[in-house]
């Protein structure tokens, strides 16, 4: 490729973008943006002078950290019951406070005690939790003392945990009952690596006995709580880390120093297009060990809202607490959502079969069909790609409901589809928000095939975004030149971008492969496959190949034929194969299809390529 083309590629995505900010900076829309802005925080609270206040008194007595959130959610509604109901915000903050200072305890007796005295460090706190209340407030605990914190992934193998602990060291590690075994394995080895454990079990204990005093003290009235948190020094808050490359297997760190400032428009992006403050409750689905699930938490917390968890999903009980509670905001990934439309689906069919069979018998009850969705007002998909079907038939059955949110444990969050977008184009992601930069770099600027022949489409590139609360606002990123620009990020994704602003995912940068000459997407044949009726589940990887370097293999995974009234007929990958051939071209047919009863799937909801690739080569060998 030329060096005019990489030149005016990149300059023509800059003079895009820019022109579109400056004309929002002049146009009445930027007045209106502001004035929703404001009113949607003072309906919050944060632009009250009550709220005002607290902020600033509990920064002056906490430091700049998760703490003050949640200090915050206990003015505004301190009755108001979270965490599955199990406390009210103004327990989860006593008790909070509490851990903190248990925690901090704990600290000043291992090693981080002499290495602070020494070097000023921060310690360094690993988490290893499912989703429930425990893991919520020792969070927030955690934050209190101003230690640097790492959310480890708990769909990780013993072995992947005991070589990040050796790896990282860290001071102390909260983890759920089943992984203290690994901890206990390093002590044995008398390793120094081995970090202070604290378990779910011990947490749970110091909860239960504290709650009956946190309740006392709220019956004589809002007492000062001297013993606790209180005595604790102000802390500035440190990173918090998340793992990346759940579906690769290649794993890495995102690190974010969280700021008020800069997580501002994101926050606004959320309170004024999807109108997250007029709703009260929340069922987060998402693991908090992922960026979109931490960011939901915390999102939750300063919304005041009635907050549920579930440390695994499954979609008949997740069905169930959205009904009996009558949630409002969904916080999901796409393959929760269309499990739960499934679920939804199945419900209503039973329904309709009893009720024709027993409407004769008028002695009998018949149990009425109540829908998962009767409640929600807000579905946030978001962590994984919502395919186009899936996003036709969400706003088929629920309404204007559905947002999609583009980001990544790097960039953060920084495009959004609204239901009208969606309606238009149910294959994008939607737009930039407010405070975000792009670029769409040429293909050959990120891959190793700079020398072959470019695909037809020019306008497909490698997505990098600019934000202000990425995980390194002095991150650089390669241009097609090779010059550094900082505050962009390269998110990895294949994208194209039409007149009006849309942006469409064409998938990984490092999956496309070049195929007689052409580039060949992933993507491309997996929305192809989606068509198919019989198809629920579809993953197209590049797999070594001796001969040709790389060949594109297709794993699918069949539909429950109990979902839907018709009799689902067994299919056959040839029988899949001859019917794919009229909708590609030849240089994109899979080299070969795999049926499969299910996919791996990560608790993330993403399909695991790593393990498809393990499988895949496993079964080779035999």
């Amino acid at each position: 490729m030329s060096n005019s083309y990489q030149h005016s590629h990149r300059d023509q995505s800059d003079k895009q973008h820019n022109k579109g900010e400056d004309s929002q900076s002049t146009s009445p829309s930027l007045l209106s943006w502001i004035f929703t802005s404001i009113r949607n925080l003072y309906r919050i609270g944060l632009l009250t002078p009550k709220g005002i206040f607290c902020v600033i008194r509990s920064i002056y007595k906490h430091g700049e950290n998760l703490m003050v959130l949640l200090e915050f959610a206990s003015h505004v509604a301190p009755n108001r019951n979270t965490l599955n109901q199990k406390y009210s915000y103004q327990q989860s903050y006593e008790l909070a406070l509490s851990l903190a200072a248990y925690l901090n305890e704990k600290l000043q007796m291992g090693r981080y005690a002499k290495a602070s005295s020494h070097s000023g460090h921060k310690a360094n706190v690993a988490l290893l939790c499912a989703n429930h209340s425990s893991s919520v407030l020792v969070l927030f605990a955690a934050a209190r003392t101003g230690a640097d914190i790492t959310l480890l992934n708990t769909d990780m193998s013993h072995d992947q945990i005991e070589q990040i602990i050796q790896q990282q060291a860290y001071d102390m590690l909260i983890c759920d009952d089943e992984f203290v075994s690994i901890v206990s394995k390093l002590s044995a080895l008398k390793l120094e690596t081995a970090p202070i454990v604290v378990s779910t079990k011990e947490l749970n204990q110091f909860l239960i006995a504290n709650l009956e005093k946190v309740k006392h003290d709220t019956q004589r009235g809002r007492t000062k709580r001297k013993n606790n948190g209180h005595k604790l020094a102000r802390q500035s808050s440190g990173k918090i880390n998340v793992l990346t490359g759940g579906t690769s297997g290649r794993v890495k760190f995102a690190k974010r120093e969280p700021s008020p400032l800069a997580m501002l428009m994101p926050f606004l992006a959320l309170l004024n297009k999807v109108e997250l403050a007029k709703y009260h409750s929340v069922y987060i689905a998402v693991p908090f060990y992922h960026g979109y699930g931490l960011s939901a938490l915390i999102i939750s917390v300063l919304l005041s809202a009635r907050i549920f968890l579930s440390d695994k999903f499954n979609s008949a009980e997740a069905s169930h607490l959205i009904y009996h509670h009558q949630i409002e905001t969904l916080i999901l990934v796409p393959t929760m959502l269309k499990r739960l439309l499934d679920e939804d689906t199945l419900k209503q069919r039973k329904y309709d079969q009893l009720s024709s069979i027993e409407a004769k018998d008028a002695t009998h009850n018949l149990t009425l069909y109540h829908s998962t969705f009767c409640s929600v007002k807000r579905i946030i998909s978001g962590g994984a790609k919502l395919d186009a079907n899936l996003a036709t038939q969400t706003l088929a059955h629920t309404g204007d409901t559905l947002f999609n949110l583009y980001g990544t444990s790097e960039s953060g969050f920084g495009v959004m589809a609204t239901p009208a977008d969606l309606h238009r184009y149910p294959d994008s992601v939607g737009k930039t928000i407010k405070g975000v930069r792009l670029k769409v770099l040429p293909i050959e600027a990120n891959s190793s095939t700079a020398n072959q022949t470019r695909s037809a489409d020019d306008a497909i590139g490698v997505l990098s975004l600019g934000t202000a609360w990425s995980m390194d606002n002095n991150a650089i990123t390669h241009t097609a030149e090779n010059i550094s620009e900082t505050n962009y990020i390269s998110t990895g994704d294949l994208v194209s971008c039409n007149v009006e602003g849309y942006l469409f995912l064409k998938g990984r940068a490092d999956d496309m492969i070049v195929s007689g000459g052409e580039n060949v997407y992933p993507l491309d044949i997996e929305n192809a496959l989606r068509q198919h009726t019989h198809i629920g589940q579809v993953a197209v990887i590049a797999i070594d190949h001796n001969e040709f370097g790389k060949r594109l293999v297709a794993f699918v995974g069949l539909v429950d034929s109990n979902v839907f009234s018709r009799n689902s007929e067994s299919i056959t990958a040839l029988q899949l194969m001859q019917w794919l051939k009229p909708k590609l071209a030849r240089y994109q047919m899979p080299q070969q299809i795999v049926l499969m009863d299910e996919l791996p799937i990560t608790k993330t909801g993403k399909v695991s390529h790593a393990k498809l690739k393990e499988w895949f080569y496993s079964e080779s060998i035999r």
